[in-house]
């Protein structure tokens, strides 16, 4: 079946659906045999182009990091294509991605060809940048002023010119113009592309043209990227001295920077696309770095972990960069020449883009001809733990005997593959690892944290013809191969499952799976959930690798997602000790890895869902591996709606993929999401089209979709963080455009005034204003000053570029944080909820009910391992909306209709005499009191110990939910009326809440159902203020 999804362009806007697909490898494979002479906008351009890009159109490379604007550079052939930032040095427009100045590659992937051998562009940029260094340093910047491109029929050529930006003074013996540039260095920096070439050749030259020698030692490459990128796999032999070392390769002990002697030097350096770039489909891409002149990069790295870490976690930043001299003598010139090879598309491809595999291969086999060494090759493949869909991450190490020791020489990392159905785990996806190395005797060693590490000297080859299955030492001969594959138990845990005899005697790991089916719903219906495994009896909790269940690839025909297996509509995601999904029905059913032992299965979908849960065993003699969860219906309270605002994606600063985000908010009962990016606009309205489009196949009928409906629904947002005033977002930000950021405005030394002015939005929310680097905590509010005087004169500041709008009038704080909350003793969060609620009560006794600040609950998610979506929430009155109107959201964010919980929700509606009013309203007391009932929802198995009424800002009710009335139609629901005095002197805002007892400290409920589902957070409800003229002369703020 072939059915085709709309696609995501960062560049250009949204291509109409078009029919038809040619399998993904059999496109791949036509690319490589077909030439081009069409570019994807539609322009002519040679096969080989270097230029700038226009104001309108122009080429792009799209994904998930995707930055290049009009002004920037584009270089491409029929396989490769890369921008490079064109900002001149001095311009008052700052370069992309925090560089001084452009010269940095931004945006890279490779290039297939359609149906007509028009160019497509893979929709797989994972590169934030790649930036031109010195000495290892990522602070000592090549800087340029003139951008020369140019092309022929053979080949295209960017030629960079311009200086060493130096603004620490790092280079001894130097001197400084006064723009902080090395005086008397001349840089000339190229990226060439042959017509045919499967690279880019980078080239460096520095010509000190001054009197003096300078401290210049050597030239590179910083792959600098915030939160998210490529893991590094470097495959280290020697440190810079030339001494053999150990520990290097995906697991990175870490170096210091601006110091080539304390480098280590690696034969090349491979950047792996691990998570997928693209919007919801199974697109990757990996790069390489191999040097041209000699045989080894300088490396200096900020440390990786990976053997125990299963979130999308990946290091900073590494210089890769040429040996190095003593200085750059006057008159000398210092030149760095190297490949940088591309490798992309989905995970399924033989080219394995979301690992090192097939960028390393092609450096190897371009480095033994550089070198003219003599190579063979070794053919592995593993088994047990360390297959590629297997549950512990395992490094692959290969070493080879020199008479100083042995000498790494490469390290293989499997990642899972996305795109894969159920039938497809385990060693039937295991691909057979085909390496190419010098000759030599070698050992092969593997490691992963579970099993640890087990070292293998002798193998047996299939093609020794004397002893085809009888282990011998791995001796790897010129133009020949050694052929494992299929013939050892090649696990860290081999010695524990085989016997004397060699046969399988045990097993340690089993694999299970987990359908979720609807009370009464057909089969096949969409059940989103989250499941998660607890250990029982001793047995702890797994904790496997991340992976992903996704069912799309990029398709060039339709230059969109298009469906490419019995996945779509799963979007399932898996690592720690859970799984969730947007459906878990048997048509291609979410699988965990389990160790031997007993555990049970908890199946959520929000705090206000039932839990179900199911018994597991994980034994040798085990037999039921698929385990059907019946999902209980759970609705909204009528009228309400559910809204968390997740972090940013990994586009930008956070730890989701987009996807990550809409499938974690259904897992979780989120119906409405806000999407938002640091300091760039996202093209939420079009992640969630594809989204949908993989629900919408004929495949699945309305009533399979009930439980989904029309959800999920999104909001654009666009986050900063401001110098002196924390990190603010804005909501209902304009759809993308072609420019850098996507159109977000550069917030450059904004305060919190000017973002409000400037952000485009139509609501803004500070984010944990008591945090580190919050807005209370940078500004030193005090709550028992009154706003705009003395420590809270900044209140009513205005900024720079605000015009009248002022700090203070911001629409909402971030009132409950789900981020952060440390799972063991939730103290810490808890005090710091305590003084956002100090602050936010004393802020609203001196506001109106027309312009006073919200409270939300918001996950603010940066990892769906430590913080799912919805973990924090808000509940909003809003009805009636749909995505191309969302009118209604924002008019229930705007009047304060809403109720900030992490489980709970909490419903206020407060009657004097005739007239009624819920949060956000404002009503007339009736001869010194008002009615208030209060409607709590919570399921079974979220506690809830009290309900308290704060009346400006003290407690003067509380309340056992014990007493309220169960309703008799939902036991999840309870109401109570109470009468609340609140005199006719003074006018009053009313703040319910519920949950734990303001005293709470230490581990809630340690061992209960909410407890371990729920992150250890504690149970809270706040519902936004009632305020209440308590004479009927008009409300007047109580003040402090």
């Amino acid at each position: 079946m072939t059915l085709n999804l709309s696609a995501h362009d960062s560049s250009a806007p949204r291509a109409p659906r078009a029919g038809g697909l040619t399998a993904l490898a059999a496109v791949i494979a036509a690319a490589m045999l077909a030439p081009g002479c069409y570019r994807a906008t539609g322009l002519s351009r040679g096969d080989v182009t270097a230029q700038q890009v226009p104001e309108v159109g122009g080429d792009r490379v799209p994904g998930l990091k995707a930055e290049a604007a009009p002004g920037d550079f584009f270089l491409g052939n029929d396989f490769l294509n890369l921008t490079v930032d064109g900002t001149r040095f001095g311009s008052a427009l700052p370069a992309a991605a925090g560089a001084p100045a452009g010269g940095s590659i931004l945006d890279v992937g490779p290039v297939i060809l359609d149906q007509s051998y028009r160019r497509v562009a893979v929709p797989v940029d994972t590169l934030e940048r790649l930036t031109p260094v010195v000495n290892q340093d990522p602070d000592v910047v090549l800087v340029f002023d003139r951008f020369e491109p140019s092309s022929n029929t053979s080949g295209a050529r960017l030629d960079m010119r311009g200086h060493v930006y130096d603004p620490h003074h790092h280079v001894s013996g130097a001197t400084w113009d006064s723009q902080d540039r090395v005086i008397g260095v001349e840089v000339l920096h190229s990226i060439s592309l042959g017509k045919n070439d499967p690279f880019f050749l980078l080239e460096t030259t520095l010509s000190n043209t001054g009197g003096a020698s300078v401290g210049i030692r050597n030239v590179g490459d910083l792959l600098a990227q915030r939160t998210a990128g490529f893991r590094f796999n470097v495959p280290a032999a020697e440190d810079a001295n030339g001494a053999l070392l150990n520990g290097w390769g995906v697991e990175i002990p870490g170096t210091a920077y601006g110091d080539p002697d304390a480098a280590v030097k690696a034969p090349m350096v491979a950047f792996m696309g691990v998570e997928p770039s693209g919007s919801i489909e199974d697109a990757h891409c990996s790069l390489g770095l191999l040097p041209v002149d000699g045989d080894a990069l300088l490396v200096s790295s900020d440390p990786q972990t990976v053997l125990t870490e299963v979130r999308p976690r990946v290091p900073g930043k590494l210089v890769a960069g040429s040996p190095a001299t003593a200085a750059l003598a006057s008159g000398a010139s210092l030149t760095h020449r190297r490949r940088l090879y591309v490798v992309g598309g989905s995970s399924m491809s033989g080219t394995l883009p979301n690992q090192a595999t097939g960028v390393m291969a092609q450096m190897a086999k371009a480095r033994a001809d550089l070198r003219g060494f003599k190579t063979g090759r070794l053919v592995l493949q593993t088994s047990g733990s360390a297959v590629r869909q297997g549950p512990y991450p395992t490094e692959i190490r290969v070493e080879r005997q020199t008479s100083a020791g042995w000498r790494h020489e490469r390290t293989e990392w499997l990642e899972p593959v996305d795109n894969a159905p159920n039938a497809m785990m385990g060693q039937s996806s295991n691909p057979v690892l085909d390496l190419l190395l010098p000759e030599g005797t070698y050992r092969v060693s593997l490691r992963n944290e579970p099993f640890g590490q087990r070292l293998f000297t002798e193998l047996a080859n299939r093609l020794n013809e004397a002893r085809p299955t009888r282990p011998g030492p791995i001796v790897i001969e010129d133009g020949k191969i050694f052929n494992n594959a299929g013939l050892e138990v090649l696990t860290p845990e081999r010695d524990e499952i085989l016997g004397p005899s060699g046969g399988m005697v045990d097993a340690k790991i089993q694999q299970h799976a987990f359908v979720v089916r609807g009370l009464g719903k057909p089969t096949g219906d969409l059940q989103p959930g989250r499941v998660t495994l607890l250990g029982l009896g001793g047995t702890p909790d797994p904790h496997v690798k991340r992976m992903r269940s996704l069912g799309s690839a990029f398709s060039s025909v339709s230059k969109a997602p298009a469906i490419s297996s019995s996945n779509y509509a799963v979007y399932g995601f898996s690592g720690g000790n859970e799984l969730f999904a947007a459906s878990m029905s048997g048509r291609s059913y979410p699988t965990f890895w389990l160790p031997m032992g007993d555990y049970e299965a908890c199946l959520t979908r929000g705090p206000l869902a039932h839990l179900e849960t199911l018994g597991v065993r994980a034994a040798v003699n085990q037999n039921t591996f698929l385990r059907e969860f019946l999902a209980i219906p759970a609705a909204l309270p009528e009228g309400w709606t559910t809204f968390d605002l997740p972090g940013p994606s990994l586009g930008t600063t956070g730890g989701h993929l987009l996807v990550e985000k809409l499938a974690s908010a259904l897992a979780e009962g989120v119906r409405v999401v806000g999407v938002t990016e640091t300091d760039r606009h996202p093209d939420a309205e079009g992640l969630r089209e594809d989204f949908r489009s993989e629900l919408l196949v004929p495949d699945i009928t309305d009533a399979m979709r009930a439980e989904i409906g029309d959800g999920p629904w999104v909001i654009s947002g666009r986050s900063s963080h401001l110098a002196q005033h924390g990190t603010a977002t804005a909501l209902f930000v304009p759809a993308p455009v072609p420019l850098r950021n996507a159109g977000a405005r550069n917030a450059a030394g904004w305060t919190l005034a000017d973002f409000q002015a400037q952000a485009q939005g139509s609501f803004t929310v500070v984010h944990r204003p008591r945090g580190p680097e919050g807005l209370f905590t940078r500004q030193a509010f005090d709550h028992d000053v009154a706003l705009g005087v003395g420590a809270n004169e900044w209140w009513n500041a205005t900024g720079t570029f605000s015009g009248s709008l002022t700090q203070g009038q911001f629409d909402a704080l971030e009132l409950l944080r789900g981020e952060g909350c440390d799972p063991a003793d939730p103290t810490a969060w808890f005090e710091e909820f305590k003084q956002v609620r100090a602050d936010w009560l004393a802020i609203l006794r001196q506001q109106t009910p027309t312009a006073f600040t919200k409270a939300l609950g918001l996950s603010a998610a940066h990892f769906t391992l430590d913080t799912p979506v919805g973990l924090a929430r808000t509940y909003l009155k809003a009805t009636g909306f749909t995505q191309e109107d969302t009118a209604a959201l924002l008019e229930a964010l705007k009047s304060g209709a809403a109720v900030a919980s992490t489980g709970p929700f909490l419903g206020v509606q407060v009657a004097g005499g005739s007239a009624s009013a819920g949060p956000g309203g404002l009503v007339a007391a009736s001869s010194g009191s008002v009615s208030v009932t209060l409607t709590l929802m919570a399921s079974d198995w979220v506690p809830v110990e009290e309900v308290r009424l704060v009346v400006n800002g003290m407690v003067v009710q509380t309340l056992n939910p014990a007493t309220f009335t169960v309703s008799a139609t939902d036991a999840r629901v309870r109401t109570t009326t109470v009468n609340l005095p609140v005199g006719t002197t003074q006018d009053a805002v009313l703040v319910v809440e519920a949950g734990v007892p303001l005293t709470q400290a230490g581990a809630y409920l340690a061992g209960s159902y909410w407890n371990r589902l729920m992150r250890g957070i504690y149970p809270i409800a706040v519902a936004n203020p009632v305020f209440i003229d308590a004479n009927g002369g008009g409300y007047t703020p109580p003040g402090l």
